[in-house]
């Protein structure tokens, strides 16, 4: 801040939006450069507000000052023999203050010249006090010819706003005559949209913005929506109960684009990547983008763990969704991507991998239908990606009892819709995995009966 040994301190202050001629006195608490004996300002019919500045050491406090009627007056704590002066660039360049009075412990300035700094000089103890009052009403916000345009720096990210007069920042000289630039943000609202993981779409949202100024332009991350910009004053506005008008820029269309995948596998929410997942897998892939500027959408499924320009492609599908079935044994890696309508700005999803582990099946060799339901019940084979299946189950004297397609499922023991005996039967299974192993087994399994089957009809 550009005040080093000085210290200020608002006490109070009110200021009101809708006044008709109404006295408005801001009363500062000043700490002097040297000796620490306190003074006042104090600014009658106009809103104060201090500013803060990059300038360490600069020695000097700085005030926006806005005069409600155009007329006000500077009122300044001190004594009799002070000497009050002003400078425009450098303390050595200083002027007399003309119209200054004294009365009662207090100098006053009617109309005091703004966009100038002052020096109070205290002979009794000697001490040198060093401000500057910035005429906020020299720098007005512009509220003509409002344009807005791709910024060129970042066409694909950034919105530039200009109007018919530049934007610009306030500024100030301190005592040695050094250039001190006093930072202005310009409040910027617009309609925009954000994305909600949890119900899975973009929402509306209201958006505002604190914008500095660079080179007489407004920059800013764009919305995501088609909209209108509007510029509603900036951070001194409302301090100094201003109201300003409030611009707006005609509706642009964003290049910006933002997308997100939602997947599932074999009909579930996806809970995690990395697993191995066994063959046969379905994906449902569907991108969630901030239409209607994301209308080209392309998903690409390629071999390996990892994106390459040389790894060669699986799947590539352009929409919103589509669905993928895996049979063969490896990685996988997805990649969603979309660009604007004039192809000129792209975004790309974060991709996922996905393992397809190598196939296994195993054969048990007994159990027991109708003993106790969920356990061992079922003559069902293990597996891990097998991707083409057939099981038959046979009779001593080879007639088919059961067949099924789906290693999920197995045979309950029964023929017909009753019992088979305990006893020795038959199997033959066929399969082939997802890494292309091809399984051709026979053997017999045993059904064991315990005394409560036994009590049951049998075949």
């Amino acid at each position: 801040m550009c005040t080093s040994p000085q210290k200020v301190i608002l006490k109070h202050s009110i200021q009101m939006k809708n006044w008709t001629k109404t006295v408005i006195i801001v009363t500062l608490s000043v700490l002097w450069s040297k000796g620490y004996s306190s003074a006042q300002l104090t600014f009658e019919g106009a809103a104060s507000t201090k500013v803060e500045v990059a300038a360490p050491g600069a020695g000097i406090n700085v005030y926006m000052v806005y005069p409600q009627d155009g007329s006000f007056t500077l009122r300044i704590e001190g004594k009799s023999t002070d000497v009050i002066k002003s400078y425009k660039q450098q303390a050595d360049e200083y002027e007399a203050v003309m119209g200054a009075t004294f009365s009662n412990g207090v100098w006053n300035i009617p109309n005091a010249p703004l966009d100038r700094g002052y020096i109070v000089e205290r002979t009794t103890p000697s001490e040198v006090f060093y401000f500057w009052l910035v005429d906020y009403r020299r720098y007005p916000i512009p509220t003509e010819g409002l344009s807005i345009f791709y910024a060129p720096e970042a066409p694909c990210q950034q919105v530039q706003i200009t109007a018919s007069t530049p934007f610009q920042d306030f500024y100030c000289f301190s005592p040695k005559g050094d250039l001190i630039p006093i930072k202005r943000k310009f409040i910027v609202h617009f309609d925009d949209l954000f994305y909600d993981a949890t119900q899975k779409k973009f929402i509306p949202k209201e958006t505002t913005l604190q914008v500095e100024q660079k080179e007489g332009r407004l920059s800013f991350i764009s919305s995501l929506k088609n909209t209108t910009y509007s510029v509603k004053g900036d951070d001194y506005t409302e301090l100094l109960g201003i109201q300003q008008k409030v611009v707006t820029t005609p509706t642009l269309a964003p290049n910006r684009l933002e997308i997100h995948p939602h997947y599932k596998l074999n009909g579930k929410e996806v809970e995690g990547w990395g697993k191995e997942l066994s063959a046969p897998v379905e994906l449902q892939m569907e991108a969630i983008v901030n239409a209607p500027s994301s209308t080209l959408v392309s998903w690409r499924i390629v071999q390996g763990n990892q994106v390459s320009k040389d790894a060669p492609i699986v799947m590539q599908y352009n929409g919103l969704s589509t669905v993928h079935r895996f049979e063969q044994a490896g990685g996988y890696t997805v990649i969603l991507e979309a660009s604007s309508q004039t192809a000129t700005c792209q975004v790309a999803a974060e991709p996922v991998t996905l393992y397809i582990q190598t196939s296994q099946l195993e054969v048990p060799n007994a159990f027991s239908p109708n003993s106790s339901p969920g356990v061992n019940d079922i003559f069902r084979v293990v597996h891990k990606s097998i991707v083409k299946f057939e099981a038959s189950i046979f009779n001593e004297w080879g007639n088919l009892l059961y067949r099924w397609n789906d290693p999920n499922e197995g045979w309950d023991g029964t023929y017909n819709g009753r019992w088979v005996e305990g006893g020795v039967y038959y199997y033959i299974i066929r399969a082939e995995g997802a890494d292309g192993k091809k399984y051709d087994l026979k053997g017999h399994i045993n059904i064991l009966q315990t005394d409560f089957q036994q009590q049951m009809p049998t075949l």
